[in-house]
């Protein structure tokens, strides 16, 4: 998700693996791919949220992970802009 490879990540969606997957690891990194892109400095913003579209197509839980606070602890304003509006909420 964080390389905004999208067909990648809607062949991946489409074959049944979640769109809150973790990374199945036992750490504090695990989150969803919401809050991993909530994160991602660098990615280009349009991209992003294109992700993120296709996340919530597949049924990714909005709260999952907080990717709201986290968008906006990285002061990422448009993806947090665009979390809210899609129905996300803060802590």
């Amino acid at each position: 998700c964080v390389d905004g490879e999208l067909e990648l990540v809607k062949g991946l969606l489409d074959v049944g693996l979640s769109s809150d997957a973790y990374t199945y690891t036992n750490d504090e990194g695990d989150w969803p791919p919401l809050r991993w892109l909530s994160e991602a400095e660098g990615m280009d913003a349009k991209l992003k949220i294109k992700v993120a579209k296709l996340l919530l197509k597949k049924g990714a839980c909005i709260d999952e992970g907080d990717a709201l606070e986290a968008a906006e602890d990285a002061d990422d304003e448009s993806f947090a802009a665009f979390l809210a509006a899609a129905g996300a909420t803060s802590i």
